[in-house]
Order: C-alpha cells, then sequence, then structure tokens
C-alpha cells in the first residue's frame, strides 16, 4: 500500500538532525531523482521486485552533491521512502535538473559508477539462458541524438560469466563471446537503438530523416546539416564538439539498422549478424541477403494486377497465353539508373568502391588499353596502349586549358573582337 504524505512527513519528522529539516523541494527531488536511478539500483539484485536496503555508495555521494546534504541524511531518507520509491512510476525531471545529473554524475572517478540523465542498460538482471546474475558491468560514455538535440548518456553491458553462456547483454541485442555474433533481442523495433559503440539514436528521429528523404529528396548529409544547426536546441552548448555532431554516415547506418529491424521483425525473424567485422561491412551483408530474398521470393505487390497498372496486348511469340502479353508499367529515376557497376556488359559482381570502375574479378581489365576493341595492355601510367593513334587521343584528352570558356578569356585579352551573331548584318 502506498503511504500518504502525512505518513511520509510523521516518518521524517520522528528523526532527529538534519533529515527533518529538509525544504519540500529538496524532499520531492530525493524522490523523483532517487526513482530514476532504479535500473543502477537494480544492477546485482536476486529480486528486483524489492528495493536494495540501502543505496551504492556512488549513488549515495551522487545524491548528496546533486542536492546539497550530507550522506547521512541520503541514508535516512532511503531507509525511510525506499518502499514508497521502489513503486513510483518513472517520474519526471526538468531540463534545469537533467544538467545537474549530467554535470555531477560525470565527476566519479571510477567509470562504471558515472552517470547522466540518459542511462542505457540490458533488459535483464539475469542470464536468459541459465538464470545467473548477471556482473562484469562494463560502462562507457556515448552520444544520445535526439529530437531535441544530442545529449551525453552512458551505456551499460553486462555479463554472464557461466561458460556455457559466455554472453555480454547490451540494450537491443546480445553478443556471443566465443562465437561473435550479435543477436537482437525478440521484441519489437524499439524506441532507441545502439547506433554505433558510442552512439545511440531515437528511432523517430531516423524516421524523420526517412521522411525527409522520401518527400522532399534531403540528401543524408543535408538531414544532418539540419540536424546539427536547427534540430539541437539544447545541445547547442555542446554541439561545437564532433562527438554531439551528426554525421550523414550515422543518418544512413540508422535508416538501414531500423530497416532491417523491421523487415526481420514483420517475417518473425531474429536479426542476426557478425561482430568482428567493420559495422558497414555488416550491415551491407544483411543488405545483401534481404536483397537475394526479395530477388527469389518478391513481394507481396508483386502479386498485384489490374486494368490500369497492366495492359494485355497481342503478341507473335510462341507459348503465350491466347496470343496475348502482359505489358507493366516501370517507375525509375535517374539515381535508379546510375548505380555504379563493372564496365564488363552484364557483369552483376559489385564492386569493391563506388570510385572504381571494375569489379574484383575483372580488376585486371584497368591495364588493357580503354579504346573500343583494343585488346593490347596499357603503357604504364597511361590508359592506352603504344598506338600512335590511341596515345594522341589520350594527350587530348588530358591537355589542359581547352575548354570554350577559357578559349573566350583569351581571344578578350588578345583584343580579339568577338561578334554577337554568325553572319555580318550589313551582308
Amino acid at each position: 500500500m502506498t503511504p500518504s504524505i502525512a505518513q511520509i512527513l510523521s516518518a521524517i519528522s520522528a528523526i532527529s538532525g538534519p533529515c527533518a529539516a529538509l525544504s519540500l523541494t529538496t524532499l520531492d527531488q530525493f524522490i523523483r531523482f532517487a526513482r530514476h536511478l532504479k535500473p543502477e539500483l537494480s544492477l546485482g539484485l536476486p529480486d528486483t521486485a524489492t528495493s536494495p536496503e540501502s543505496l551504492p555508495s556512488h549513488v549515495v555521494s551522487f545524491l548528496a552533491n546533486v542536492l546539497g546534504v550530507d550522506i547521512i541524511t541520503i541514508s535516512d531518507l532511503w531507509t525511510i521512502l525506499r518502499h514508497y520509491i521502489w513503486q513510483l512510476k518513472e517520474a519526471y525531471i526538468n531540463p534545469s535538473e537533467r544538467v545537474l545529473f549530467n554535470e555531477h554524475g560525470a565527476r566519479t572517478a571510477r567509470k562504471e559508477h558515472k552517470l547522466a540523465y540518459f542511462m542505457f542498460y540490458p533488459p535483464y538482471t539475469r542470464c536468459p539462458c541459465c538464470n545467473r546474475i548477471l556482473n562484469r558491468i562494463s560502462r562507457v560514455a556515448v552520444t544520445f541524438f535526439t529530437k531535441d538535440g544530442p545529449f551525453p548518456a552512458y551505456s551499460t553491458s553486462l555479463r554472464c560469466n557461466q561458460e556455457s553462456c559466455e554472453t555480454r547483454y547490451y540494450l537491443n541485442y546480445c553478443v556471443k563471446i566465443k562465437t561473435h555474433i550479435r543477436e537482437y533481442y525478440d521484441e519489437p523495433v524499439p524506441d532507441v537503438i545502439h547506433l554505433e559503440d558510442h552512439s545511440f539514436i531515437q528511432v523517430a528521429l531516423s524516421e524523420l530523416f526517412t521522411s525527409c528523404t522520401l518527400f522532399a529528396w534531403v540528401s543524408s548529409q543535408n538531414c544532418a546539416l539540419i540536424y546539427n544547426h536547427a534540430l539541437s536546441a539544447y545541445g547547442q552548448q555542446e554541439v561545437h564538439e564532433s562527438k554531439y555532431t551528426l554525421t550523414s554516415t550515422q543518418v544512413w547506418r540508422s535508416f538501414v539498422l531500423v530497416s532491417l529491424l523491421k523487415d526481420w521483425k514483420d517475417r518473425g525473424q531474429t536479426l542476426v549478424m557478425r561482430e568482428d567485422v567493420e559495422l558497414n561491412s555488416r550491415l551491407k551483408e544483411l543488405m545483401c541477403q534481404r536483397n537475394e530474398r526479395i530477388i527469389t521470393e518478391g513481394q507481396s505487390e508483386r502479386l498485384h494486377a489490374c486494368n490500369t497498372c497492366e495492359k494485355l496486348i497481342p503478341t507473335d511469340i510462341e507459348g503465350s497465353y491466347k496470343g496475348l502479353r502482359s505489358l507493366r508499367a516501370v517507375v525509375t529515376d535517374g539515381v535508379t539508373l546510375g548505380h555504379p557497376c563493372c564496365k564488363v556488359h552484364n557483369c552483376s559482381e559489385p564492386l569493391q568502391n563506388n570510385r572504381h570502375h571494375w569489379c574484383k574479378t575483372h580488376m585486371d581489365q584497368q591495364r588493357v588499353c580503354v579504346f573500343a576493341d583494343c585488346n593490347l595492355p596499357a603503357r604504364s601510367g597511361h590508359r592506352t596502349c603504344s598506338q600512335s593513334l590511341h596515345q594522341k587521343y589520350e594527350d587530348y584528352q588530358n591537355l589542359k586549358g581547352k575548354g570554350f570558356f577559357l578559349l573566350r578569356q583569351r581571344l578578350q585579352r588578345a583584343g580579339v573582337q568577338q561578334p554577337l551573331a554568325s553572319l555580318d548584318p550589313e551582308t
């Protein structure tokens, strides 16, 4: 049963000393701040449904510094109010109080004891496989990109020491230590995703970037610039630091990761990726798997047919149905048509880099003369072979100063009159 205000005040007044002289504002802040730290206080508890009898020393020091009271008062308040605080719903903490959280929480010496308003924890305090209490706390400083701007935060991971498990748990996923496999939790797409080792992002913000690209053709670079200059109202005092600046790469990574999570969840599967390779390589591998599945199985929309989107026209093709063939409209654009690809006709192997002209299999073609139907080897440092005609063409291509605007400037410097019309009006 939740105690009344009168019961709380009566219990506090029964304690002699500074605790009885606290202001109502300080008492309210203690209750809200302690409730906000409930995930931190739950670490290592055998039963998270019951509040701990005492606060960890680093939490006591943090609350004492933030509220400006001594540690004995903090301990007494927790003894009186711990059951009440543990039953409360998440309390609101205003922006100025969040600044206090970040300032005082970062002063702790040990990194596993550092605190901030935004803290990210695994959803488990016990291993789902063996039910052992998770320990081996690891905490790293991260940046949390939100619709209100970038904020400092800390990410906490917990590890199961059971030899059969050897798993470390994070906010959205767990990592199998021995096999280097990352497995996302079987839950709906979360509100916050662990984007990179030191960055988190709101899914709603990623969806905003997706809508900007879809409806306004905004590039990832411009999405990042708009965010850094217009949406970082709270974080502008810190946005000059590089870690608080959103990049175009992070915009794209968030789009790809959210899309993959949605796709895997829609099919009732768990997203799994390798942990021992670079992030871009992991995402590319998963996107290739999805593309192959779409090519093989298609999409549900592909089965749709109506008189508007499909026409049946007469044909002489053998085996056609009743002498008719299906004609469907295809909508595309220049971006779709302009994907970089290997110069070998009909080669479907992707380029290792978008700046390359040849895929890995046909990379030896870059040492062949670029002239059509010429298979002679190119000269060292050149793109053409030793034939004089091919050499002259390459020399002309590399010739500088042959642009029309440059020729016009030369004529003007030489004082040569350039007629406005090709015909003399007097002739």
